[in-house]
């Protein structure tokens, strides 16, 4: 009798060749994303924002703050150049096309918070509570003819339906500053800039209930912090109190942050394995080349995980192109690093004449927000950022000078019509050839593919081939063979055909002790 068995899930006995498809042990697709952006604040959020790298409330790792969506990061800035920066990032061509997925944003900066004491001395137990507010210069309250315009501030008011209880309501000021043209950033004069309601109480009558609510309010605990009440305070609050705080602003006092190039060394060490893809820098223009950017572009090289890129915003006119946007880009010379070349205009009803200049690091602010919302393998070339004008109009000649340099130019094309990208590349001198031997390139294109990829192989071999809970780890080599690892990847790689890449072939695995190469 002929022997039987089971294959491709039917029961075989006749002599012969059979063929079935499986797929080796495979894996769930880790989300792995390619648009998020590192800003590094060097000292353009002076006076907004948080905790730096060495706060005192947050430091280190605690201090990156994430953000996915415009309006959060505004509410968290508050003022300051950064609020058009983050438009730039998130809304590159307004609402039609995607711009960054998120936002991590870091200080380089010591910094102390502001606080408010609120002296309840007339109830039960009387004595004062304490409340921290956001660190930085900014936070501490500041008014005008009893009005709030920054920081914070806290108010106390009798209760609407219960005249004995009392409301406590924490403020913050709207006032976003002055740009360099003088006008405001946001739009609105100081005059009329109105103080922001963040949270409030309930009525309430003793500081039990105060408490409470500050230990639990989602809005109160986005600004403010209950640090304190002495003596322990339990007891009622009296009319009293509200004679004496009621109708004025208990503003916050104080609030340090001081920027400094060992902030920044501290910045880089935090960030050594955060999930970014793309670096933006504040240091623009004559400081395009200057150290931190250099310290930045140095971490990228030998310290960052995966291969990750350096956007810097070079001269803003035609009187500094060389200087700041070519030199600075011959000295980098690095598939990590890229200089934007050119400031940028925006029609703008509250700027002299109707229109506002901005440097070249809102240009760069656009291209990064631009690049990031489309897939690796998609090229910048004559991709349309949503700003009205050029600063330097760039003759033919400055063009090409500027693509043989390495620096990232734009121009207004009427075909479109739109201002458009003219050329996408890195600061890689050696670019003659699209793909050099050592596998680089002076294409922004080719290099995201290339990291996408090798960010894709190392996250997704590690989960599934060396963290597998069940099966293969480092401990049981035997089970991990050259042959499975070749599989593995194969089978991983095709996925991306026609995406990232093309085709792939000659998979080569080898092994050296206890490592596969």
């Amino acid at each position: 009798m002929a022997t039987s068995f089971v294959f491709g899930g039917k029961v075989i006995q006749e002599p012969g060749a059979y063929s079935t498809i499986s797929s080796v042990k495979g894996s769930q697709v880790q989300n792995i994303s390619s648009g998020s952006v590192l800003f590094i604040d060097n000292g353009i959020g002076a006076g907004y924002g948080g905790a730096g790298i060495s706060g005192t409330n947050l430091s280190g790792k605690n201090a990156i703050y994430e953000f996915t969506e415009l309006s959060d990061f505004r509410n968290f800035i508050r003022g300051g150049e950064l609020l058009d920066i983050a438009e730039e990032l998130f809304q590159p061509y307004g609402t039609q096309v995607p711009g960054i997925s998120k936002l991590y944003f870091v200080s380089a900066k010591a910094s102390t918070q502001s606080t408010i004491t609120l002296a309840l001395t007339a109830g039960t137990n009387g004595g004062t509570v304490v409340f921290d507010t956001v660190e930085g210069v900014g936070s501490a309250g500041v008014e005008d003819a009893g009005e709030l315009k920054i920081g914070f501030a806290v108010t106390m008011h009798a209760g609407t339906f219960d005249p004995s209880k009392f409301v406590f309501k924490f403020w913050r000021g709207s006032w976003g500053g002055l740009y360099s043209d003088g006008t405001p950033n946001t739009g609105v004069t100081r005059a009329n800039a109105k103080p922001i309601l963040v949270a409030e109480t309930e009525e309430i009558s003793n500081v039990s209930e105060l408490e409470a609510f500050a230990n639990g309010d989602y809005n109160f605990l986005k600004y403010f912090k209950l640090t304190s009440s002495t003596p322990v305070l339990t007891g009622a609050i009296d009319a009293l109190d509200l004679t004496a705080l009621g109708g004025s602003n208990v503003l916050s006092t104080g609030g340090t942050e001081t920027y400094s190039s060992a902030a920044l060394d501290l910045v880089l060490a935090a960030v050594q394995d955060l999930d970014y893809s793309i670096v933006l820098s504040d240091r623009e223009g004559a400081n395009s080349g200057g150290a931190e950017n250099l310290k930045i572009a140095n971490h990228l090289a030998t310290e960052a995980r995966f291969t990750k890129f350096l956007f810097v915003g070079g001269s803003a006119n035609s009187t500094n192109f060389v200087t700041q946007s070519i030199t600075p880009a011959i000295a980098f010379d690095s598939i990590h690093c890229h200089v934007v070349h050119g400031g940028i205009l925006k029609n703008l009803t509250y700027a002299p004449s109707g229109v506002r200049e901005y440097t070249a690091l809102h240009k760069a602010a656009y291209f990064v927000g631009r690049m990031a919302g489309l897939d690796p393998q998609i090229p910048m070339t004559f991709k349309i950022m949503n700003y009205d004008g050029e600063v330097h109009e760039m003759t033919s000649a400055e063009r090409k000078f500027a693509t043989k340099s390495g620096v990232i130019t734009t121009k207004y094309d009427p075909d479109f019509p739109g201002n458009i990208v003219l050329n996408s590349i890195n600061t890689l001198q050696n670019n003659t050839s699209i793909l050099n031997a050592d596998g680089s390139s002076y294409s922004i294109q080719a290099m995201r593919i290339i990291s996408q990829l090798n960010k894709i192989i190392e996250v997704q071999s590690k989960l599934s081939l060396l963290g597998d809970q069940t099966g293969a780890n480092p401990a049981t080599k035997a089970n991990l063979s050259n042959q499975s690892v070749r599989l593995w990847t194969a089978a991983l790689l095709t996925r991306y055909e026609g995406t990232l890449i093309t085709s792939f072939q000659n998979i080569v695995v080898s092994r050296e002790q206890d490592a596969i190469f």
